[in-house]
């Protein structure tokens, strides 16, 4: 774990003054260290397996056809939104309320000769909902007016779904269907525009959080008017709406517990961070596990680079090395034998687990059957290896009642089970009848039980 220490050390040095802008020199040798000090480090840790399952949480468990808990509650959500506009609908139908809605003061909203601009209010009441059109318009329209349509596209399900799998680089762009065939694209839906989204990390999450925002600010903003009519004792009472405004409560309340405030969540964010960046910097990054488009990977890369360089470069230049730092939590809770070998798998070396004598190379776990004499012979030619000594009989048979042809015969069962690039670095010792493994010591780990 000094690695991660080391590398986040290093930025530290490099970097005294987080968030401060920098000129081009300061920015040039935070890029060398992105290539030379970070992407080295990920090579490694993208494949722990840990960190491979908390890089594609949202993308494996929130999705359409998952059946995660989270899946569920995503779908409870959706369901929530959908009934709870309905449901506001229908207070809205009633003739009373809506003669009452029209004869209070309302704002118009302008659009002007150039582009249409639609003006909501997202969840957190200070983010404006920004819809720009194809076309020229020149009209007033009625803030109340906008206001039912809006929340009558959320009751119609203007959505294919909360979760878009594709969103781990970059937030895909949504469109809305405006006047005349045109098309108006969701400016609340670009990571520019909205603090919310940021340009990197969990942004399958991130976004789902701002579709489920956008629709839920408009339900607010329409339930706001409606609340000043309904204070009227003659107006009839809205009991389909409370109990609708109620159930989606308690799904978003469900959904922020078990997705942004569990004990992982900024953890997760960490992860993706550093697969992002694995992604657009490594020349040749290995990344079948992520299920990702190869189009999408080369826009990841095509991207990044003008990211690091624009206004939020040195905010994403700190986002990373917090991520750096993280990775000391990555297996917090856990066993640490658990921890050594999976770090020690990642590797790549020769790995034996002590207490069961099973080994790993290059990455993969090495078949060698149910023989225990096999298991122990490579267990004692590693652990002979870090003193560059071979392994005879006596290490392996204590009664010493065994023929000149057992160490050759022990050989000639345990070489075919081994890959052949690990088998080629075992050869016949100095003297008769003993083999020696050839394999640096920083590259054979053994990990012992609790």
């Amino acid at each position: 774990m000094q690695r991660w220490k080391s590398v986040a050390r290093r930025y530290t040095d490099l970097n005294p003054e987080p968030g401060g802008m920098h000129n081009q020199t300061e920015m040039n040798r935070l890029r060398v260290w992105l290539e030379d000090d970070v992407v080295p480090l990920l090579v490694e840790v993208t494949r722990l397996t840990r960190f491979r399952e908390l890089s594609t949480f949202s993308s494996r468990t929130l999705v359409r056809g998952s059946t995660a808990d989270q899946r569920r509650v995503v779908e409870r959500v959706d369901r929530g939104l959908i009934d709870a506009a309905r449901a506001l609908l229908s207070v809205v139908d009633d003739p009373s309320v809506y003669a009452t809605l029209q004869n209070m003061p309302s704002t118009p909203i302008f659009l002007n000769g150039e582009e249409t601009v639609e003006i909501g209010i997202a969840i957190d009441h200070n983010t404006p909902v920004l819809t720009s059109a194809e076309t020229t318009v020149s009209t007033i329209r009625d803030g109340l007016g906008l206001g039912i349509a809006a929340v009558r596209r959320v009751a119609e399900r203007d959505w294919d779904d909360l979760v878009e799998p594709e969103d781990y680089f970059s937030t895909r762009q949504e469109f809305v269907e405006g006047d005349a065939g045109t098309r108006l694209q969701r400016g609340e839906m670009i990571n520019g525009l909205n603090a919310r989204l940021l340009p990197i990390g969990d942004l399958v999450a991130r976004s789902l959080r701002r579709r489920i925002d956008v629709r839920l600010g408009v339900i607010r903003d329409l339930q706001r008017r409606i609340n000043q009519v309904l204070a009227d004792p003659q107006l009839r009472r809205p009991v389909r709406w409370h109990h609708a405004e109620e159930e989606l409560v308690e799904a978003i309340r469900q959904l922020e517990t078990m997705v942004f405030a569990d004990p992982d969540s900024i953890l997760r964010d960490s992860c993706v961070i550093l697969t992002q960046v694995y992604a657009a910097v490594n020349p040749s990054p290995e990344l079948d596990w992520l299920g990702i488009r190869d189009e999408l990977l080369v826009e990841a890369r095509g991207v990044f680079p003008a990211l690091l360089q624009g206004p939020m470069g040195s905010v994403i230049h700190d986002r990373i090395a917090r991520a750096v730092e993280d990775m000391g939590q990555l297996y917090r809770g856990f066993d640490p034998t658990v921890s050594e070998l999976e770090i020690a798998i990642a590797s790549g070396g020769l790995v034996i687990h002590l207490p069961d004598q099973s080994a790993w190379w290059e990455g993969t776990p090495i078949n060698l059957g149910n023989s225990r004499k096999d298991r122990e012979f490579l267990a004692i030619l590693a652990r002979k290896a870090f003193r560059r000594l071979a392994v005879g009989e006596a290490d392996l048979y204590l009664d010493g009642s065994q023929s000149k042809s057992t160490m050759a015969t022990r050989w000639g069962r345990l070489g075919p089970l081994l890959p052949r690039s690990l088998a080629q670095r075992i050869q016949p010792g100095h003297h008769p009848r003993t083999y020696q493994l050839h394999l640096e010591t920083h590259r054979i780990f053994l990990i012992p039980g609790r």
